[in-house]
């Protein structure tokens, strides 16, 4: 399914119309199948499921849209707009690799080369960005990070309890287009794990017009929390973030639509206070979309 985002207000007419679109606004065809009137009214717009051949419509071209009568005369005014659909899907698997040396000493293991990875044809990884903090009530302690990176990383840690260690590597192509996976690990008091969160990245499928399956890859240990999946419009100026879906079980694949501006779908855990006495901070592993 295509997606445009119009609105057409019909008032009269038969009791049935039909709604036409048209590239040059002399061939007219008809879009889907015909609608009632209810009460002498109908209104189409961008929250109703209009199903349209992608064979007859490009996305991002400029169409015209309008309702007429059965009879095959035109009762409604003609609005313009543009079909809408993903074009490219920017996302991959990967992991941050924990090792605990005990007594509160770790290292984290960073990789320079994802795989898989859903990438639009051609495109090369042009490096990634990490950062490591040390979270504690409310309260940041960094502990490593750089940017535009090309190869393998160990990074230590040491010296931290009752807290929690947060790590996200960023995975950049040269479109501006990323993807990202990340690490929340608690300790206690001593600095032994008590529990781990790994978001290791998505698989995207069935990419059709905005809509698409999304499956966050997500290993928990010591926990067992939900997520939810959320829309960002990185140019919208207000509420640029739309809730998806959930929360759902972790890896359990959604059937997503994404509004016309979506730039980046996002994975949030819906945590409690176990987490957030610590790190309460803006936290959402991504992948990209591009859509025309």
């Amino acid at each position: 399914m295509l997606k445009a985002n119009f609105k057409i207000t019909e008032t009269g007419g038969t009791g049935v119309v039909q709604l036409q679109s048209s590239q040059d606004g002399t061939t007219w065809l008809d879009v889907g199948t015909p609608l009632s009137l209810t009460n002498g009214e109908l209104q189409v717009d961008d929250t109703t499921n209009i199903t349209i051949d992608t064979a007859i419509y490009t996305p991002g071209q400029l169409y015209q849209f309008r309702l007429t009568d059965t009879a095959g005369t035109p009762v409604s005014n003609i609005v313009s707009c543009t079909i809408h659909a993903i074009s490219s899907v920017t996302a991959g698997e990967s992991i941050i690799d924990l090792t605990d040396h005990g007594g509160g000493s770790f290292t984290f293991d960073l990789h320079a080369a994802p795989s898989p990875v859903q990438v639009p044809a051609g495109a090369t990884l042009a490096g990634y960005d990490y950062e490591i903090n040390f979270w504690h009530l409310l309260t940041a302690t960094p502990i490593d990070s750089a940017t535009g990176m090309t190869t393998d990383q160990s990074i230590p840690a040491s010296g931290n309890v009752d807290g929690i260690y947060v790590g996200q590597v960023k995975y950049k192509y040269p479109d501006g287009t990323a993807w990202t996976v990340s690490r929340l690990t608690k300790v206690d008091a001593l600095g032994a794990v008590v529990l781990d969160i790994q978001i290791n990245g998505c698989t995207v499928s069935d990419v059709s017009g905005l809509q698409l399956t999304d499956q966050a890859h997500i290993i928990q240990a010591g926990c067992s929390y939900d997520v939810l999946y959320a829309a960002l419009d990185n140019d919208a100026p207000d509420n640029n973030v739309t809730m998806l879906a959930g929360p759902v079980p972790a890896n359990t694949p959604q059937a997503l639509t994404l509004p016309a501006g979506t730039d980046l779908v996002l994975y949030v855990l819906a945590w409690d206070s176990t987490i957030s006495d610590h790190f309460d901070h803006d936290f959402f592993p991504f992948h990209s979309v591009t859509i025309v």
